[in-house]
This record gives C-alpha cells, structure tokens and sequence, in this order.
C-alpha cells in the first residue's frame, strides 16, 4: 500500500505541479488580458451607444449642439465607467450620421435633414490630434501588468516545483542511507551475535577450540571433535549462501589440514549446494554445511559429525 502511495505521489504530484503552473501561464497570458479586453470593449461598446443616442436626441430636437458639448458628455461618461472612450469627436458624429440614416421610423427627407445637421457641426470642428494621439499610443497597462506577473510566478512556480523535487529528492537519499547505515549496523551486531553464541555452543561441546587472533586465517573457530580438526566459519546474512561465497571460503580453507564447516543462519541456493555435493565427491576434505537459526538445532547437527 505505502510503494502505491509513493507511486501516485512521485507520478502525479509533479504533473499536477507542471498542470498548476501552465495554466498560471495560460490564464495570465490569455485567458486574463483577453477578458480585460472583452470587458473594456464592453465599455466602449456602452459608451458609444449611449453617446450617440445623445446627440440624435438633441439633433431631432433641433437643439443646438457644439465641439465643447460633445467633449463634456464624453468625459463625463469616462470618468463614470473609468474607461478611455477611443474615438475622436468627429468619429462619434460620423457614427451618429449612419445611425440616422438606418433609422427607418422617420421619413427619408429627415433622415438626410439631420445627417446634414450633424455633417456642419463635423465641419466646423477641428481635428481632436490629441485624442488620435491617445487612440495610436493607448496601451492596456492592466493586461500588459497581469502577463508580466504571470510570466513571473510561472517561472517562480517552475522554479518553486524545480527545488521542492530536488529537496525530496535529498531527502530520499538521506532516508534511504540512514535505512541502508541502520540495516548494516543491525546485519553486523546480528552477525557478532550469532558468531557469540556459536562460539559458546563450541566451547560446551570440543574441550579443544582456538580462535584464530586474526580474519586473515579465513576462518572462526578451529575445534576438535573425536580427534578431527574442524575449520569453522561462521555466516549471518540477510540473503541466501550463494555459490560464490561457498568458493570464497573453500579457496581459503581447503589447504588446511581439516574439514570444513559453514554454520550459517540462511539457507544455502541450490547452485551452493550442487557445488559442496560435487566437492564432497572429489576431495578427502570435506564440506559440511549446517543451517539455522536455533542454537540446540545447530548443537543437534554438529553432535551428528
């Protein structure tokens, strides 16, 4: 259950990471300036429309109207929605002239009357530069700030994502060398331990035994039973005896004037057995492999020899 939960962490946790940051980035660069603009159009789209609504109403109703008057309703309006209203004077009345002319509940002769109203009035205007200007240079700050931080938090995102993987990573690695140095310590007192209580086992059954003062004789114990010598090595593993470390011991071992005995607390693969059998076959010294973990079985099997 854990490997799975470690699995779907490892697998997932990242994509839905790198899925976070590409939509920040989408959102941002996209879908955010693009509904600012949408919004912003909206605006306009209003305030046009209610402009003109304006200056047809007081051009029917044969009201003067002027340049100043206009430029107030339009200022007017921008400071209501806080929006920029983009089209010059002479725009606005342009629009207001076709608006007219596809107004078909007055009369043609009317519609033409007003459109020349307002055609004088656009005349007699001059050309608002300053608001071409604004209309040529406008920049939409707010969608050009929102792609900005979203490029930012992407990249701080990506990094973000960057360092916490590498920090798990870490400590991974840390957690597995801890659990790995805790194993080893854990193998080498077992070890010494089953070594101890070997040695007291031999102690109580071979009034002869000698421990050799250094691990460069190859062996443990040399015992005395019945008048034979006996080299014996003593194995505590995590694993199975494997063929190599049969021929490890054996190639130490097997110019000593006696036999051979592994006492181990795992069991040897059939590969190492296979070898011991076909050793036993071949030479007068001999191999003797005694396994377990229960100290009265291994006193029962070394009382056999």
């Amino acid at each position: 259950m854990n490997i799975i939960k470690t699995l779907i962490r490892d697998l997932f946790s990242p994509i839905a990471s790198i899925l976070g940051v590409f939509l920040t980035l989408y959102f941002g660069i996209f879908y955010v300036p693009s509904y600012i603009e949408e919004t912003k159009n909206e605006k306009i789209a209003r305030m046009n429309e209610s402009l003109i609504d304006r200056i047809q109403e007081i051009v029917y109703n044969n009201k003067n109207i002027d340049e100043e008057f206009i430029e107030t309703m339009i200022k007017g309006l921008e400071l209501k929605s806080r929006t920029k209203y983009p089209f010059s004077t002479k725009e606005l009345l342009t629009q207001s002239q076709e608006s007219f002319m596809n107004n078909r509940f007055i009369s043609i002769q009317e519609r033409f009357k007003y459109f020349n109203q307002i055609q004088k009035l656009k005349e007699s205007i001059r050309e608002n530069s300053v608001k071409n200007e604004i209309k040529k240079s406008e920049i939409n700050f707010l969608s050009l700030i929102s792609t900005i931080l979203s490029v930012i938090i992407t990249i701080l995102s990506t990094l973000g994502i960057f360092l916490k993987n590498k920090k798990n990573k870490e400590m991974e690695i840390e957690s597995e060398l801890i659990k790995t140095s805790d194993e080893i310590k854990e193998s080498i007192i077992n070890a010494v331990e089953f070594e101890n209580r070997i040695g007291d086992l031999l102690h109580k059954l071979s009034s002869t035994i000698e421990k050799p003062t250094s691990q460069e004789r190859g062996y443990d114990f040399l015992v005395n039973f019945n008048n034979h010598k006996y080299y014996i090595e003593v194995k505590a593993t995590r694993d199975p005896i494997t063929l190599p470390m049969i021929e490890q011991i054996i190639g130490r071992l097997r110019n000593l004037d006696g036999n051979l005995i592994l006492i181990s607390n795992k069991r040897l693969t059939q590969t190492a057995e296979k070898f011991i059998q076909n050793f036993n076959k071949l030479n007068e010294q001999k191999f003797i492999s005694i396994v377990g973990n229960d100290i009265d079985e291994i006193e029962d099997k070394l009382r056999e020899i």
